[in-house]
């Protein structure tokens, strides 16, 4: 599979593409975010689109394949991304403990057709996280560890965390941050 362009900084999505095989390079979009939904799935996906295609643009190169991902937690129609602070997090968590929650991943992936139209494959793949019941000890010594600070949610399901989690119906990795299963079959109909 050819090389492409990883319009994210998550330390989690490069792992999952190292963990295939599919070789990128990293160019994370600095785009500002606008958000014109107010529904989880169609807010990742416009998300992953502006990433994906703000890098298109600055790269400009015919059929070099730009993905862009965003994830997000949602609980009673309430978005969650990642926390401002430990205190931000401490409500965060304490709202997703002892219940079910959902996970959305939404993926871009975008390139420049040869004719200069910006050709975008879009979607996204929804995970539901249920979480043992957790006292407020256990929320400040897992929020001590520092490793929520940049999750959506404000936490990791490949870290700690793990410990607190009771089930999910869905693909793990989106949780992680990226389905990556359904980003390589995508890619493959791309690249046919």
């Amino acid at each position: 599979m050819k090389s492409i362009i990883l319009a994210s900084a998550s330390p989690r999505r490069r792992e999952l593409l190292s963990q295939i095989g599919i070789l990128y390079e990293v160019k994370p979009s600095k785009k500002e975010e606008v958000i014109n939904s107010k529904i989880p799935s169609e807010i990742v996906m416009e998300l992953a689109k502006q990433k994906a295609e703000d890098i298109v643009k600055q790269e400009n190169i015919p059929m070099k394949i730009v993905l862009g991902a965003d994830t997000i937690v949602s609980k009673d129609g309430e978005v969650m991304g990642k926390p401002k602070d430990e205190a931000d997090a401490f409500v965060m968590i304490s709202k997703l403990q002892n219940a079910t929650h959902q996970v959305y991943t939404g993926v871009s992936l975008s390139y420049l057709a040869k004719n200069g139209e910006i050709i975008s494959n879009t979607f996204f793949e929804e995970t539901k996280v249920n979480v043992y019941a957790m006292t407020e000890q256990e929320i400040f010594e897992y929020i001590a560890t520092g490793s929520c600070m940049d999750k959506a949610g404000s936490y990791g399901i490949q870290d700690s965390f793990a410990a607190y989690i009771k089930g999910i119906e869905g693909d793990y990795n989106n949780v992680v941050g990226l389905p990556i299963g359904r980003v390589y079959q995508e890619l493959k109909n791309i690249l046919k």
